[in-house]
């Protein structure tokens, strides 16, 4: 610290001038760190609600698909019960439902 001393004035202001700006921005530096800066809050803020509506839209998306097939395999369980309804004798009704078990789900007897 002796060589402090041996400057002159204007050098001492010169160095003052210099610790206090490398003060200044260890402060900033540091807090930006730990606390972040304003651009990267509003972009990270606007990156969670864009992920939060993706993620919504996805939701009502998956349970409109799944309200669409229950529709549909209703549909097929009413058009089966139909035709067994229609039957006029047990073996009709056994045939109009193995034939629509095996037309709409895929469950066909073997023989």
């Amino acid at each position: 610290m002796n060589w402090i001393k041996g400057l002159s004035r204007l050098g001492q202001a010169i160095v003052a001038l210099a610790v206090l700006a490398l003060a200044i921005w260890a402060f900033f530096f540091v807090r930006a760190l730990f606390v972040g800066d304003l651009a990267t809050k509003a972009k990270l803020g606007t990156e969670q609600t864009g992920a939060a509506l993706e993620s919504g839209k996805d939701a009502v998306n998956t349970v409109g698909d799944a309200q669409r097939r229950d529709e549909a395999t209703d549909n097929k369980v009413e058009g089966t019960q139909n035709d067994v309804n229609r039957a006029t004798d047990g073996a009709g009704a056994d045939r109009a439902g193995r034939d629509g078990l095996c037309l709409n789900f895929g469950i066909c007897p073997d023989d």
